[in-house]
C-alpha cells in the first residue's frame, strides 16, 4: 500500500507536466493559426501580387515586382484581353487605352529583354493564351547583350505559379502588402489597376550633359530571337516598334560608329513583324529635353503620338522600317541628326 502510494505523486506530476505541454502547444497552434489567418485575410484583400487581379484602391503601387505581378494578373484575367504587349519600361508607358480596337494587356517590365519575352510567350502559349495582336517594343539595349535573362524559375520550368495561399500566408506577403500601402510620391508613375501607366504630370527636365551610357557594340544577330517570339503566337498580327529615345543617345551611336550596326539589328528584327515603326529617329519630340526626365522614358504627350501611329497608316514622326532598305534608314537617321545639330548650333 505504501509502495503504491509512493508512486502517486510522481504520476500526478507527470500528468500535470503533460497538461501544461498540451496547453502550451495548443496555444502555439492557435496563435500560429491566428497569425496565418490574419496574414491571409490582409494579403487576399490587398492582393499585392495580383493573383486575383489586384486592388483598384492601390493601383499606384503596381510596379514593385512586375515580372510576377503582371503575369499573375494576366493569368487571372486572361479572358479580358485579345492583345499582348512585350517590352521594357519604355514600353510600359505605351497608353493601352488608346489602342481602341483591342483590349491590350501590357506585360512589359523594367529592363525587359527579348530573351525574357520568349520565355513568357512559351509559358502563355502552353496555357492556351491566343492573342489576336502582339505588340513588341524593340530597344537598343536588346542588341548589346545576350543571356543573363531575369525570369522567375517557375516560368523557366513551365510550372504553375506558387500557390497564393503559400505566398500570402508568409511574412514576405505581408511585407508586400505593407509596401503597397505606402504613400504616393511626386516621382511615382501613375498607373491603373491593369498597368496602363504614364509619367507624373510634373517631372524633372532631362539634362543631356549627365549621360552615363556609351552606345553599343550592337549584335544584329539578336534579331533572330524575335522570330522565336513570333513562333509561339503564329496566328497573331505582330507589330514591332522602337520606343522614343533622346536625340543625344542617337548622336552617341553615330559618334561612336555604332549607328549602322544598331539600324542593321532593327532592319533584321523587322522581318519578323507585320508592321515595324522606328520612333528612335531624331524628331522634335526626342530633341526636346522637356519631354523626358532621363532621355529614355517619355511623357504621355509623346507616347500618345506613338500610339496614334503604331498600328496602321502613316507612321507619323516614326519610320516605316519594312518599307525602307538599310541605306534609306541610315539616311533618315543622319538627316534627323543633322537637323538636330543645326538647331543646337543656332542656339549657341
Amino acid at each position: 500500500m505504501d509502495k503504491k502510494s509512493g508512486h502517486r505523486p510522481n504520476d500526478a506530476r507527470r500528468r500535470g507536466h503533460r497538461l501544461v505541454l498540451i496547453r502550451y502547444l495548443s496555444a502555439m497552434i492557435l496563435t500560429a493559426g491566428a497569425i496565418t489567418g490574419s496574414a491571409l485575410a490582409v494579403n487576399f484583400t490587398v492582393d499585392p501580387l495580383h493573383y486575383f487581379g489586384g486592388n483598384a484602391a492601390l493601383a499606384h503601387a503596381t510596379r514593385f515586382d512586375e515580372r510576377r505581378q503582371k503575369l499573375y494578373h494576366l493569368l487571372a484575367e486572361r479572358d479580358r484581353y485579345d492583345c499582348l504587349i512585350f517590352g521594357s519600361s519604355r514600353t510600359i508607358l505605351l497608353p493601352t487605352h488608346l489602342l481602341e480596337e483591342h483590349k491590350c494587356f501590357n506585360l512589359a517590365f523594367s529592363a525587359g529583354r527579348i530573351g525574357e519575352f520568349v520565355y513568357y510567350a512559351k509559358y502563355l502559349s502552353d496555357r492556351g493564351f491566343r492573342p489576336k495582336l502582339v505588340i513588341t517594343g524593340v530597344d537598343d539595349f536588346n542588341f548589346e547583350t545576350v543571356g543573363g535573362w531575369n525570369v522567375p524559375p517557375f516560368v523557366k520550368k513551365g510550372e504553375e505559379p506558387p500557390s497564393p495561399f503559400k505566398v500570402y500566408a508568409s511574412i514576405d506577403g505581408l511585407q508586400r502588402s505593407w509596401e503597397a500601402h505606402r504613400a504616393r510620391t511626386p516621382d511615382d508613375w501613375v498607373c491603373t489597376i491593369d498597368f496602363d501607366c504614364r509619367l507624373p504630370h510634373s517631372f524633372k527636365t532631362y539634362r543631356p550633359d549627365h549621360r552615363d551610357r556609351s552606345a553599343g557594340p550592337f549584335k544584329p544577330e539578336v534579331s533572330e530571337l524575335y522570330g522565336q517570339l513570333r513562333a509561339y503566337f503564329p496566328d497573331a498580327r505582330f507589330v514591332g516598334y522602337v520606343p522614343p529615345i533622346s536625340a543625344w543617345r542617337v548622336e552617341d551611336m553615330e559618334r561612336e560608329g555604332e549607328l549602322r550596326s544598331y539600324l542593321t539589328g532593327l532592319k533584321k528584327a523587322s522581318q519578323h513583324f507585320d508592321r515595324f515603326v522606328d520612333f528612335s529617329v531624331v524628331t522634335r519630340m526626342t530633341a526636346d529635353p522637356r519631354n523626358t526626365p532621363d532621355g529614355s522614358h517619355y511623357a504621355y504627350r509623346v507616347n500618345r503620338v506613338v500610339a496614334a501611329h503604331l498600328l496602321a497608316g502613316d507612321p507619323g514622326p516614326g519610320l516605316d522600317v519594312k518599307k525602307m532598305n538599310l541605306d534609306r534608314l541610315m539616311a533618315a537617321h543622319i538627316a534627323g541628326l543633322r537637323r538636330f545639330n543645326d538647331k543646337l548650333a543656332a542656339r549657341e
